[in-house]
């Protein structure tokens, strides 16, 4: 135990050597487990403990009503979205100056999903916990597949950053509207490509998440648009591209 404890003890003092001879140094380290829900609100590990949704007769409100803390606010009857953080690790870095130092430490956060499919009786059919946002899109949209025809969807409005004000997904096209510039429309087969920007806070894991969809010619607001939404509203825009992109529109 002691020799232990001396290797270690010498593994920290050649560290801070090393800082002092290179001015600057970094490294992570193994911290206590931390999850946040939605807001950025801390959750107990048990709080997210799945086995009590194997029985056949729980149903999504029995879901939601359990899993209140990380639920996305996705109201598509077959699907629940969870969404967290949690934190295992953490980097630090100190720097060496003449006269004093500084340095500083931050937690690494990484986002999970759970997402659960329900069937037309509300009965679980599937349950995945997915932390590669690769995979999360790829499953979310084949997850969010509707056999709603376009016509029947209802307009659906996302706020935009910047210079523009909103993005209106409709039957008949891309409306964006441009602050003291009026509004442009881009057809739906004018669409190339759709990606993906993670979430603009991982801390949080707020349910909002970055996109963009890409033009297959320049238009009045360039090549492409940058969109930030919720939940609901990305579910809601897969399955009107599913339907209203083109087929060869690529999913990324």
């Amino acid at each position: 135990m002691k020799q232990h404890s001396s290797n270690r003890d010498a593994q920290l003092v050649l560290v801070l050597v090393l800082c002092a001879v290179l001015t600057a140094c970094m490294g992570a380290t193994r911290l206590p487990a931390r999850r946040h829900g939605l807001g950025g609100v801390p959750i107990q590990k048990d709080e997210l403990e799945l086995s009590s949704l194997e029985s056949s007769t729980v149903r999504r409100d029995d879901v939601a009503a359990k899993l209140t803390r990380i639920d996305t606010g996705c109201n598509d009857p077959h699907l629940f979205w969870g969404r967290w953080a949690e934190s295992k690790w953490g980097y630090w870095w100190i720097v060496a100056v003449p006269g004093g130092g500084g340095g500083d430490a931050e937690r690494v956060w990484h986002v999970k999903n759970l997402l659960i499919t329900f069937n037309d009786n509300g009965a679980i059919q599937s349950k995945q916990v997915i932390g590669n946002d690769h995979v999360l899109w790829q499953t979310l949209r084949a997850d969010t597949a509707s056999e709603l025809a376009p016509v029947n969807f209802k307009p659906i409005v996302i706020g935009l950053p910047g210079k523009f004000r909103t993005l209106t997904l409709t039957s008949s096209g891309l409306e964006i509207v441009r602050a003291k510039k009026g509004h442009i429309l881009i057809a739906p087969e004018k669409l190339t490509r759709f990606s993906h920007h993670g979430s603009p806070n991982k801390q949080e894991s707020a349910p909002v998440t970055c996109h963009k969809l890409h033009f297959s010619e320049k238009t009045a607001i360039g090549s492409s648009v940058n969109f930030c939404a919720s939940a609901g509203e990305v579910v809601s825009v897969f399955q009107y591209l599913d339907h209203a992109a083109p087929k060869t529109m690529r999913w990324e």
